[in-house]
Order: C-alpha cells, then structure tokens, then sequence
C-alpha cells in the first residue's frame, strides 16, 4: 500500500489515505509503451492515484511529463481517457506518437469533418478507441454532447491550465 495525502474538497482538511501500489505494473508498462525504465519526478505519484480511481489535480511545469500521468493509465483495455487540449500542434504530435506505439488514438478539432468525427465516436463507443484529444470549444458541440452521454469516459484530463473553467 502507498500512503498519500489527500485533499477533501468540500472540508479542505488533508486527511492521510492509502492506495494500492501499481509502481511496480506502471513501471513495467512505462518501460513497454515509452521505453523508459523510471520515473520522472510526480508521475508515479500521479499514475498511482489514477489507477486508483481518485480524482487528481496534477499541477507541473511544461516539459515535465504530464502527458505520461494519463497516457499510461489510459492504455489499460476497455478503458477511454477524454484529453482537453487547446493546442492542435500538440494534439496531433501525440496522437501520431501514440499511434506509432500501437496505442488507439484519435483527436477531434475543427479541422475534423463530421464524418470523420462519426467514425471517431463509433470507434471510441466500440471500445476500439484509448485516448480521445479534443479542443475546448468541442465540448459544448451537440455531436460530441450526444457521445460524451452516451459513452463511458474514464478518464478525463485537461491539459492546459487556461482549460479549466
């Protein structure tokens, strides 16, 4: 068991709590998925608490792995991580590399069609779809509205700051 301090939010105590220990299976996974045999500093921590199925507010500097927090808590089977990002470059730059890990990705923005976001959605509601990408401004489409109700998101990161509303 890892012991961790968590953040009751609607009390604002910090109270101590324990959580199973994926270190050793998300080190193996790291080493399978990126080839990278540790760490950097947070992530376990933070992939912990994911697969552990806590909320996690996750605050780290540009550069520092963040990406890797829900990546690889996301390539587990049956499950389908939502990834808010307003940076297309940076969308598209991880999907082609997730891809090219074999991972299923796919990403939804305004240079999508909406035939080619059916096909997405299709996928991702089949299960045959990891990690989804989308741009902010697609939350509140009534197409992805319709498939957010429809679909199980298990996990959902936000991954610029300026995101969250």
């Amino acid at each position: 068991m890892m012991k961790v301090n968590i953040l009751e939010t609607d009390t604002g105590r910090i109270r101590e709590d324990e959580l199973r220990d994926w270190s050793q299976a998300a080190l193996n996974q790291l080493d399978k998925a990126y080839g990278y045999k540790s760490f950097r500093p947070g992530q376990l921590e933070a992939v912990n608490t994911i697969l552990n199925d806590r909320d996690l507010v996750a605050v780290m500097p540009t550069g520092s792995g963040k990406s890797v927090c829900y990546q690889l808590p996301a390539m587990r089977e049956g499950h389908l991580a939502l990834v808010v990002s307003p940076l297309r470059a940076l969308m598209r730059d991880q999907v082609q590399a997730l891809q090219a890990r074999g991972v299923a990705a796919a990403l939804i923005d305004s240079g999508v069609t909406p035939k080619q976001r059916q096909s997405i959605y299709a996928m991702a509601h089949g299960g045959g779809l990891r990690i989804l990408y989308v741009a902010p401004e697609r939350l509140f489409a009534d197409d992805f509205l319709f498939f957010s109700q429809s679909t199980r998101i298990d996990l959902i990161a936000v991954d610029e700051a300026h995101c969250v509303l």
